[in-house]
């Protein structure tokens, strides 16, 4: 009876094994990179006649910023990987996978765009994009998009494309499809993604496949302007990778600037833009909306800026970040004003001919997003 009995414990272990070893396979087989230096495609709906050709060098013109945190993230939504500390030293850690409901991620995505619509804005970057994954059941949100802002041309950048995952156990969080999508009222020339560096280790398997994406629009003085939509890293244990990304953009924009281009880089940075920034008297001691959370900094947070008012970006590009409300929540807990942590981790970067009028981070509770959008106003020099 019990060599019966250990036969049949074996056969469950051996079972196990080979499941296991066998998603494992999956996962590594499903694995791969884009490469870098994609020309991606220009989505429009309009015609040739109705698409303005050249941007005048002498209007003024505004730009938004908005994760659409895959449309799951409503006020009643936490999320499995983000962790927080309360004060008092509680530990909570969220718990969600997928979004609520089909019906919840309809809602955040439709009131998200309206909001886009109705703040209408000569161009918008969108994070957080998912066109077919499971974690937003299927929705493709770029083509709803499209919909809302059908007067203007679009490129979609992917940077996150996974295998099936069965983590968390209670919630799997599926097979995800995202990205980062551009929109213009100017035609678009050209759309071209370019590769962050991420992580190399077993944890690139369940990370995003993070890229910036630069779209070209011409200028009636010869010039372009260059359109940066980007979504850095957040959870990289000792900000290795983030240091590396950091590097990368740097580097380009210097670049873009030897080509004499007008450039605006904007979206989720994942870095508090605004402590240490000389635009403020923010410090690590007196953060921003400090008192509006019983949260201390969760890890994920990072600064933009060193203590010395210096950053990482060129010393002819200026950070654009603004601090009448919060641009982004913790979601280790569903949405309570005045408990969650909060910061300012949207923005825009800009180039020294580019005089920027006004930056305003547009405060809608967060109703649709973890996120809360970036409306800026501008103007060439």
């Amino acid at each position: 009876m019990i060599k019966k009995i250990l036969i049949v414990i074996g056969i469950i272990i051996a079972v196990l094994v080979i499941a296991v070893g066998g998603y494992v396979g999956y996962v590594y087989l499903q694995y791969y990179r884009i490469k870098d230096n994609v020309e991606i495609n220009i989505d429009s709906q309009l015609s040739q006649t109705e698409v303005n050709d050249v941007i005048d060098s002498d209007g003024t013109y505004s730009i938004m910023t908005y994760n659409l945190g895959f449309g799951a993230y409503s006020p009643d939504f936490d999320f499995f990987m983000d962790e927080g500390t309360l004060k008092d030293g509680t530990k909570i850690k969220g718990s969600r996978g997928t979004a609520i409901d089909k019906k919840h991620v309809e809602d955040s995505i439709n009131g998200a765009l309206q909001l886009s619509k109705d703040l209408n804005t000569t161009f918008n970057f969108f994070q957080e994009v998912d066109t077919n994954s499971t974690r937003s059941y299927h929705i493709n949100q770029y083509q709803m998009a499209k919909q809302y802002l059908n007067e203007k041309q679009s490129s979609f950048a992917v940077n996150f494309h996974s295998a099936y995952l069965f983590y968390p156990f209670n919630d799997p969080h599926g097979k995800v499809n995202s990205g980062i999508a551009t929109f213009s009222k100017y035609k678009i020339e050209s759309s071209t993604r370019y590769s962050f560096d991420v992580s190399k280790d077993f944890s690139k398997f369940f990370d995003l496949d993070r890229c910036f994406s630069v779209s070209y629009v011409n200028m009636n003085n010869g010039k372009k302007l260059a359109l940066i939509n980007l979504h850095m890293s957040a959870y990289d244990k000792g900000g290795v990778i983030r240091a590396k990304q950091m590097k990368q953009l740097e580097a380009f924009l210097s670049n873009l600037k030897e080509e004499n281009c007008y450039v605006i880089a904007g979206g989720d940075f994942n870095h508090d833009l605004i402590t240490y920034n000389p635009d403020y008297s923010y410090t690590e001691d007196s953060l921003p909306f400090a008192d509006s959370t019983i949260e201390i900094r969760p890890d994920w947070v990072s600064f933009f800026f060193n203590k010395d008012g210096t950053s990482e970006m060129p010393s002819d590009y200026k950070i654009v970040a603004a601090d009448n409300a919060p641009t982004c929540r913790s979601a280790d807990m569903a949405w309570q004003k005045g408990k969650n942590f909060v910061t300012t981790i949207d923005g825009f970067i800009v180039s020294d001919n580019i005089e920027v009028i006004k930056v305003e981070n547009i405060n809608n509770d967060f109703a649709y997003s973890d996120h809360q959008p970036v409306l800026m106003q501008f103007k060439f020099l």
